[in-house]
């Protein structure tokens, strides 16, 4: 297993395999393969099944799995930091795709013991492989802004893949992709006033149902997720030192400064005016 370095948190590989890789974990990381030709059996707890050309196969943390009866196995593997990824562009979280791959289908096959992830089609694979190629090359030749490349194009695939994700009835149920959707629709309208009802109607759910199944695959109420997002997206305000707080806690969806700051402290222990000082001093303490 390759244990990530903490500065910069990403590792690519193109290998080609035969025989068995024993099961193991990727205790900080998100690990995602591209499958390019051979034969292989993934398995995943007591079940296993065969994966072919064009499947993408993520496996998130603390999942145990293992690859076996691998027979030139071709595969271009990513691992990296999902949380630091989505910093780079949070508006990957816009597509549904996105929350069904990292979030939906992960909780919800975790007891079928299966792994999220899908097909892509050979005009999908190979964009996919383009932008593989180019964090190869950067990630070994290490050139002069090697970094801000691999993180561009991890940025640019993690939204193509999930613009490509279509859900089959074996990966989620359509009430589970209603989830996702309604999770989209925050991450969209965060600075609308949102209220459990309208994201139930969306999700075709009863209140009680919508906020119980979002906190399984959340960890959190709709409610909660919804302040997280408006906090986030204030950060990114916060870095225009022109903008007022009052002026950000507006147009974030929060409407009361005051519920605002006392909001963006219990998350992030400071105030935003303390956040913001602290980033004029040291630009790159929160990158």
């Amino acid at each position: 297993m390759y244990e990530l370095n903490s500065s910069f948190p990403f590792h690519i590989v193109k290998e080609t395999l035969d025989g068995d890789i024993p099961e193991h974990q990727h205790i900080y990381s998100v690990e995602m393969s591209f499958v390019i030709h051979g034969e292989a059996l993934h398995k995943v707890g007591k079940n296993s099944r065969k994966i072919e050309r064009g499947e993408v196969i993520i496996i998130l943390k603390p999942t145990s799995h293992s690859r076996i009866h691998m027979k030139n196995h071709l595969r271009y593997t990513i691992q990296f930091d999902l949380e630091k990824s989505l910093l780079l562009n949070n508006e990957i979280n816009h597509f549904p795709g996105f929350h069904s791959l990292f979030f939906i289908e992960p909780t919800y096959l975790q007891e079928k013991f299966y792994t999220s992830g899908f097909t892509l089609n050979e005009e999908q694979l190979n964009y996919s492989i383009t932008m593989f190629d180019i964090m190869y090359e950067a990630y070994n030749l290490k050139y002069n802004g090697y970094k801000t490349i691999i993180k561009t194009h991890l940025s640019a695939l993690l939204a193509y893949i999930s613009l490509c994700y279509n859900p089959t009835p074996e990966s989620i149920p359509s009430k589970l992709y209603k989830i996702a959707e309604t999770a989209s629709y925050i991450e969209m309208n965060y600075a609308k006033k949102i209220n459990i009802k309208e994201l139930a109607s969306i999700a075709c759910l009863s209140e009680r149902q919508y906020n119980r199944i979002f906190k399984s695959v959340y960890g959190m109420s709709p409610n909660v997720y919804l302040i997280q997002v408006r906090l986030y997206k204030s950060c990114r305000f916060l870095e225009d030192p022109y903008l007022t707080i009052r002026y950000i806690s507006n147009i974030c969806g929060f409407f009361d400064d005051a519920y605002f700051i006392k909001q963006f402290k219990r998350h992030f222990n400071m105030t935003p005016g303390e956040y913001r000082k602290n980033l004029i001093n040291n630009p790159n303490i929160y990158s």
